[in-house]
């Protein structure tokens, strides 16, 4: 994950954290914050090959028949 944390970082991003579900300890939820949509879009246009990589290897983790869910939060001001 430390992996992840330095290309996330790397991207743009202000915080970067990973929580373990308590209602299902097997769970683990990824949090990052960045600037803008647009900085996020420009993120994931920008993934290396090494980034792609160390996705892979966080994926090689996941139970069999377990999917990967990606939800999006924009900030209210």
């Amino acid at each position: 994950m430390t992996d992840s944390f330095f290309a996330t970082r790397r991207d743009g991003a202000t915080l970067w954290r990973v929580y373990r579900d308590l209602g299902d300890p097997s769970r683990y939820v990824e949090r990052f914050i960045v600037a803008s949509w647009a900085d996020y879009l420009h993120q994931r246009a920008r993934a290396t090959l090494a980034d792609q990589e160390v996705e892979a290897r966080v994926r090689e983790y996941l139970a069999e028949g377990e999917v990967v869910t990606t939800q999006h939060y924009i900030a209210v001001r």
